[in-house]
């Protein structure tokens, strides 16, 4: 008799190349090492768009973008982490500034049972941007703050209003970006009219940033965003409007694909979507592009874009339900005071996971 080969010819060899073959056996078939699916995670509160919430990953996700009411119906206390976003503030007319984004908050809250500790939540509209019917020029007005609670809610403060020629930025106190300084009426080239101030008093942490300082002649700051400062209008020759302020991206886990179109598609840096809270950008008189809103990676990151004689004939409003910033009106002999634009509508997040 021949020898034996001492080849192992068992369907689960690990060796002689056959590793594809053992984890196709092992794991594809139903062997011992197959990792079973996390169970669902429990629904343990209504209210919302959604309204028993919707399972993203390992959290469960209750939007609002309207007035509702969030209720713990677990039985127990229960540990939720809301985000919210305020109103964006609008834009200046007249060589103004753009509207400061919303007060941008991310706190964890402990919710008790049941109908009697249920919780109000009310979301913040973005401010109006001035008219061009002023004759003087207008600051837009400060968006709307945020709520989630009641008797002494958690609160995201609304953005500041983009300022104009006649009237400063508009500052966010206890929260929200300040708007854009607007350029200052009278000889002194490059004197800042004052732009707003975001966070001030200051929250820890901050839930915005100051906006950019005007220029004169003829052009505006930036709005502040979540995420930074708006930028200052430049000069002499040309004068451009200031950047709105970078806004934030929210966290991947959030990311999901039933909140409404223009959070998914509001772009930041390098074509990344989900981004939030930009400041909107100055207005300016000449003759060059229109700032962006939210940074200049943004263009948007939720701000809108300010106004150019050689652009459209209003700036850009904020984002619906980004909280973005408004842009700020520019002004020239053909076409007059360019009105400002509205600041986009805040929103509110509340999660919770598996235990």
């Amino acid at each position: 008799m021949g020898a034996r080969s001492s080849k192992i010819t068992s369907q689960n060899n690990r060796s002689d190349g056959h590793l594809i073959e053992y984890f196709r056996n092992t794991f594809v078939r139903g062997g011992g090492g197959t990792n079973s699916p996390p169970p669902p995670i429990p629904s343990r509160a209504t209210g919302g768009e959604v309204v028993a919430g919707t399972e993203f990953g390992d959290l469960r996700i209750h939007y609002f973008e309207s007035t509702g009411t969030f209720t713990n119906t677990s039985g127990a206390p229960l540990t939720v982490e809301v985000i919210l976003i305020a109103g964006g503030g609008g834009g200046g007319c007249q060589n103004a500034g753009g509207g400061g984004a919303g007060g941008y908050r991310v706190i964890p809250v402990v919710v008790g049972p049941g109908a009697p500790n249920a919780i109000s939540v009310q979301v913040g509209a973005g401010g109006a941007g001035a008219p061009s019917s002023d004759p003087s020029g207008g600051r837009g007005a400060q968006g709307t703050p945020t709520y989630f609670g009641n008797a002494s809610p958690t609160t995201a403060t609304g953005g500041g209003g983009g300022g104009s020629e006649s009237t400063p930025g508009a500052n966010a106190s206890s929260g929200g970006s300040g708007g854009g300084g607007g350029r200052l009426g009278d000889s002194t080239p490059g004197l800042p009219n004052g732009a707003g101030v975001g966070n001030s008093p200051p929250t820890t942490p901050a839930q915005g940033n100051p906006g950019g300082k005007g220029y004169n002649p003829s052009s505006g700051g930036g709005g502040g965003g979540a995420g930074g400062a708006g930028g200052d209008a430049t000069g002499p020759s040309p004068t451009a409007g200031g950047n709105g302020g970078i806004g934030v991206q929210l966290n991947s886990i959030y990311q999901a694909p039933f909140l409404p179109t223009s959070i998914k598609t509001s772009p930041g840096p390098n074509g990344q979507n989900y981004w939030v809270a930009g400041g909107g950008g100055g207005g300016s008189g000449g003759n060059v592009p229109a700032p962006k809103g939210g940074g200049s990676g943004g263009p948007y990151a939720g701000g809108g874009n300010g106004a150019t004689p050689s652009g459209p004939t209003s700036a850009t409003a904020g984002v619906q339900y980004t909280g973005g910033g408004g842009g700020g009106g520019g002004e020239d002999n053909t076409l007059g005071h360019r009105a400002g634009a509205n600041g986009g509508k805040g929103f509110v997040i509340v999660s919770y996971g598996r235990t």
